[in-house]
């Protein structure tokens, strides 16, 4: 049941996560250049379940340890697929000019600083383009 829910979601969403082998110690994940070593380059462990290995004869290779991440593109995509969550992901673009009204307005002063996005530095550089 849990798989059939998840490709659906994946079919919905068009959000599918991508699997990669890494270290057991979480010291580096096996791929791109690294993705052919047979054992960690920093700690020394088998990139491969030596049991499993061994009791396929050689032929199972099983990796120790996996994670999974999510591709921001995708969930991006998802998110903007529905109206009121791209409604959301402008909060920053509103947020901002609702702020830069009320400097106006109050002669360049804030009465309340409740957002990373009332802070001088970030402010300036929206001012500076």
């Amino acid at each position: 049941m849990y798989n059939q829910i998840r490709r659906r979601v994946a079919q919905l969403s068009g959000v599918i996560p991508l699997t990669f082998d890494m270290c057991i110690n979480s010291c580096l994940a096996y791929t791109g250049p690294l993705s052919n070593l047979k054992a960690c380059p920093e700690c020394g462990e088998n990139h491969y379940n030596a049991a499993q290995r061994a009791a396929s004869g050689g032929k199972k290779l099983v990796p120790c340890q996996v994670f999974h991440t999510m591709p921001i593109g995708p969930q991006l995509q998802a998110l903007w697929r529905n109206p009121d969550t791209a409604i959301s992901m402008h909060y920053r673009d509103s947020r901002t000019q609702q702020i830069f009204e009320e400097l106006e307005r109050n002669n360049g002063e804030l009465h309340s600083y409740d957002d990373f996005l009332h802070g001088h530095n970030y402010l300036e550089a929206v001012a500076d383009g």
